[in-house]
């Protein structure tokens, strides 16, 4: 009898583990056929600014250096200020509530407090438009 109840135990959680496995592999083929999403018009963005704008839901923070767009997750990985309203120096964006600075190239997070790098996006132009890949 208790081995019944050992294999009736271990049986639910063999199914779950299944289908957890499956709901993985759904996301990474969504992950595979991702698509360019239109973001704003190139002349949205200002010449070494930052824009924040919503793509799939997510909010994302574009990025003016010199000419060439990034796009990185809007949100400070620390204190989830807005990092559209960050301040940009040598290629980092500092966050504007505890000054934690992000490599705005890479998504680095560069200095205390901030230790959880940002997520990044492809950005391409097409047409005149700002694209992120998402």
């Amino acid at each position: 009898m208790g081995k019944a109840l050992a294999v009736s135990r271990i049986r639910p959680s063999v199914v779950y583990a299944r289908f957890d496995l499956q709901a993985m592999t759904q996301v990474g083929r969504r992950r595979l056929m991702s698509e360019w999403i239109d973001a704003c018009a190139d002349g949205d963005l200002p010449e070494d600014g930052t824009l924040r704008v919503r793509v799939n839901g997510e909010q994302v923070c574009l990025y003016n250096l010199d000419g060439v767009v990034f796009a990185t997750h809007d949100r400070c990985t620390h204190a989830s200020a807005s990092l559209a309203d960050g301040f940009i120096t040598d290629g980092k964006i500092e966050c504007p509530i505890h000054s934690g600075l992000f490599d705005i190239r890479s998504g680095r997070a560069l200095t205390a407090p901030c230790t959880i790098d940002l997520k990044v996006y492809p950005v391409r132009s097409a047409s005149g438009r700002v694209q992120v890949q998402a």
